[in-house]
């Protein structure tokens, strides 16, 4: 995976306001298929606007497709603000769907889809950093204690999808 690609879309696009990326998901851990997708988790200083935030999905969606990806059209990309990360790991929502999944070993599928399981399974998933900073360090270790305060943390993780080994910075 070439990451200078990535790197240099984000950095035309999002400029001062960039504030770590990474790659995830089944590219990050060396399973990508013929059908898979590029995940890409932004963090951002503030929110963007609707216009922009269209704008940068859409042509996320293309570079995916350039680079042999096929592009997910609904999430081609992950963009949130490191306040909105913050608020989602301490979030009454994730909580719940985490007490769930630790006592039926199970998660919703409607709730698996909500942003707020998604950043957590994007911060301890396997990943290829494209930008670095102490803010993803921090939500990396926050995300890991708010699953590692679990009761049978490991059995949470294979719930979640996250069984696979810790993730990795390359």
């Amino acid at each position: 995976m070439n990451t200078r690609v990535v790197a240099a879309f984000l950095d035309e696009r999002l400029g001062v306001d960039l504030v770590a990326a990474f790659i995830y998901g089944s590219v990050a851990a060396g399973r990508a298929g013929p059908g898979s997708d590029l995940d890409c988790f932004v963090l951002i200083k503030k929110p963007l606007g609707t216009a922009q935030m269209k704008l940068v999905k859409a042509e996320f969606g293309i570079l995916q497709s350039g680079l042999g990806y096929v592009s997910d059209p609904d999430y081609p990309i992950e963009l949130f603000t490191v306040d909105a990360c913050h608020a989602v790991l301490g979030s009454d929502l994730l909580n719940q769907v985490l007490s769930e999944a630790a006592t039926t070993g199970n998660v919703d599928p409607q709730i698996a889809e909500h942003d707020h399981v998604e950043v957590l399974r994007a911060l301890l998933d396997h990943r290829i950093v494209v930008r670095d900073a102490p803010a993803l360090d921090l939500l990396t270790t926050l995300a890991h204690d708010v699953l590692n305060r679990r009761p049978a943390p490991g059995q949470l993780r294979r719930t979640l999808g996250l069984d696979r080994e810790p993730p990795i910075r390359l």
